[in-house]
């Protein structure tokens, strides 16, 4: 008990659906060969999040990267980065890609598919997660 006090107080602790290690990647690794991450913890740095996503119809949270990897959570933790997201990154049909908005992601991919809709005229890979946890 004393241990997890401290650690939560000390900033170490981490959401439960997200485990702790992960392993840092580029976008365009994930992007080319998702099924080798099915499963697996991954870092990434560079994602813009938004509720609602980029044409704002999808439910929970869709990020999007320099490229053509996008990832869908249905939420996003800890609760400063869900509400830094939900009112200063997004909206009215956007993603918001200023520095401000620029987070590292950590999630679990749960599946993959690829979509034209998303960027007209280019081919997007778009990972599935359960939970991911943004750092600003």
């Amino acid at each position: 008990m004393r241990l997890a006090t401290l650690m939560i107080a000390s900033g170490l602790a981490l959401s439960a659906s997200v485990p702790a290690l992960a392993k840092s990647i580029d976008w365009s690794e994930l992007a080319k060969h998702p099924d080798r991450y099915i499963g697996q913890t991954v870092e990434i740095a560079g994602a813009y999040c938004a509720s609602g996503g980029v044409n704002g119809d999808a439910s929970g949270y869709q990020c999007s990267t320099a490229g053509a990897l996008y990832i869908e959570t249905p939420d996003i933790a800890p609760a400063s980065a869900k509400q830094k997201v939900d009112e200063n990154c997004g909206g009215m049909d956007v993603i918001e890609r200023s520095s401000f908005c620029r987070a590292t992601i950590k999630f679990v991919p749960q599946s993959f598919t690829t979509s034209t809709e998303l960027e007209p005229g280019k081919t997007v890979t778009v990972i599935s997660t359960d939970a991911a946890e943004l750092k600003f």
